[in-house]
């Protein structure tokens, strides 16, 4: 099935044997073969809530053989619950464990948020606050400096990075710039890393990779002891995903020098995410999304930090018609993405399903000419040192 022969390679067997016991979240495993040579191995699984069992969806390995090169040797996704098959993992040899909590985009999780990027102009309204907004404070954060350092928390695959440090360069193309960007999926890491390759002016910008979670990078500098300052950070659409709200805020604007802004873009308050993940919260928040956060509680608990800020709408829509066509593929998809879910029609009851339905189109959207537009409105808040 995972078109290993003999279902042995590099010390790693995979066989059917009582299920490895895991939570929702996926699990990685670091391993080694049995001549110690070091390999990159990504299992993911997948948690069924319904049967309380827990799947091997994908299977990454990387051959010792061919060091430095990723080398898919099996991606297997079975498309129904009922057809995927229980396995174990038996590590042979040195074995590292590693238990991750899944606050980044892996696997499928990457080519379904591409997928809803390419549908709902998110990141198109974005930049388009990005250059109303940044250039002129970008002229005030840089007010007597010689060189400029940034930040980039939750980059995902740099799409709007590079077009923000583009922006920064154009504004001010005597200042230097370093960049820092930290990201737990390698995945977009490495898109990431592509895209600067390609992309000349990008080169002149020095990089730090940080492949972690925004919290686990806390962790490291609290734990080096050397917090390096930054003139500009951001984080775009990953606040959903921390553990600790206030102590996330509190820490990274704690990073800022003189002058600078912490910039946090997420789902605007009263938006159709706000309605519709509170609504559902129950059902929805069960994975990665543990607390479903909008720009109300963002801005309420910068209040209570006592810190300045200033917020700017970013509006935004798009056209989920397709949605409630059971039929539709790209419906599908958009309502897998928009639930935290690999099978949206499997994944709720009938019951469940409808009530989602029905909030999405009479309460989370507008209609316009037979077409069913989601309100998907962002807020810009701008945090000052």
């Amino acid at each position: 099935m995972f078109g290993l022969e003999g279902g042995v390679l590099a010390g790693v067997t995979i066989g059917p044997s009582p299920l490895l016991k895991i939570n929702q979240s996926p699990k990685r495993y670091m391993s080694m073969d049995r001549n110690n040579t070091a390999q990159l191995q990504l299992f993911e699984f997948w948690h069924s809530q319904s049967s309380s069992k827990s799947y091997i969806t994908k299977v990454h390995l990387s051959r010792a053989s061919q060091p430095g090169k990723r080398d898919l040797l099996s991606d297997w996704r079975q498309e129904e619950q009922s057809a995927l098959c229980p396995y174990s993992l038996h590590i042979q040899g040195s074995v590292m464990a590693e238990e991750a909590k899944q606050t980044c985009y892996e696997g499928s999780s990457v080519q379904s948020f591409q997928f809803y990027l390419e549908h709902s102009g998110e990141h198109e309204a974005i930049l388009k606050c990005a250059h109303n907004l940044l250039p002129g404070e970008f002229q005030r954060i840089a007010a007597g400096k010689s060189s400029l350092d940034v930040l980039g928390v939750g980059s995902g695959g740099g799409e709007v990075d590079a077009q923000m440090l583009t922006l920064l360069q154009s504004t001010l193309p005597a200042v230097p710039v370093t960049a820092d960007i930290v990201e737990g999926s390698a995945a977009l890491t490495d898109n990431f890393k592509a895209l600067v390759a390609k992309t000349a002016t990008l080169q002149k910008i020095q990089f730090v990779w940080h492949v972690m979670g925004s919290e686990d990078y806390e962790k490291q500098v609290r734990a080096k002891g050397d917090m390096k300052k930054f003139d500009f950070i951001h984080m775009i659409q990953m606040i959903y995903y921390v553990d600790n709200l206030s102590s996330t805020i509190k820490f990274y604007q704690s990073l800022l020098k003189n002058n600078g802004k912490l910039m946090i873009i997420v789902e605007a308050a009263d938006g159709g995410w706000d309605k519709l993940w509170k609504t559902f919260k129950k059902e929805l928040c069960t994975g990665a999304i543990t607390e479903y956060r909008s720009s109300a509680e963002v801005i309420a608990c910068v209040k209570s930090l006592g810190l300045k800020y200033e917020e700017h709408v970013i509006s935004n829509t798009f056209d989920i018609t397709e949605c409630f066509n059971p039929s539709s593929t790209n419906g599908g998809r958009l309502l897998n993405f928009m639930t935290a879910q690999d099978h949206f029609y499997q994944s709720f009851t009938p019951e469940i399903r409808a009530g989602m339905l029905d909030l999405l189109r009479n309460k989370c959207s507008t209609e316009k000419d037979g077409r069913v537009f989601f309100n998907s409105n962002l807020s810009c808040i701008l945090i000052h040192a």
